[in-house]
């Protein structure tokens, strides 16, 4: 018998989405989620802590809402009010890795400052 991994992302975007991903985790249907690490900040309370039958993993965002690092590291990823500047980041997404990134400083400052969000959560204990 196949097993398969069943994953639902976007934990954290809102209560809505939370409480379907929690009722899907109870009920055995999904295996893992991803959190977005900039729409929800306290994690304290989730059900889905310490399951040992569930997986959480970090969601990176960098298309919607605003960043978890500090705008002044990530100048090219933000617009002026400090959200994602969407038309940049696909300029990052497509020379990812290569001397010709555009902002790729900015997106490893996004990136470590995502992870260390998500390591002092109490999900991630």
């Amino acid at each position: 018998m196949k097993r398969y991994l069943i994953t639902a992302d976007d934990y954290g975007f809102c209560e809505e989405v939370d409480r379907a991903i929690e009722d899907l985790a109870d009920k055995g249907i999904l295996s893992t989620t991803n959190v977005l690490m900039n729409f929800r900040r306290d994690f304290s309370d989730s059900p889905l802590i310490g399951r040992p039958d569930f997986s959480i993993g970090i969601h990176w965002n960098v298309t919607c809402g605003n960043p978890v690092s500090d705008i002044k590291d990530i100048p090219s990823l933000v617009a002026e009010d400090g959200s994602f500047l969407w038309a940049r980041h696909r300029e990052t997404i497509r020379y990812s890795g290569t001397s010709q990134a555009t902002g790729s400083t900015n997106t490893n400052a996004l990136c470590r400052t995502s992870f260390t969000s998500f390591s002092k959560t109490p999900i991630r204990r």
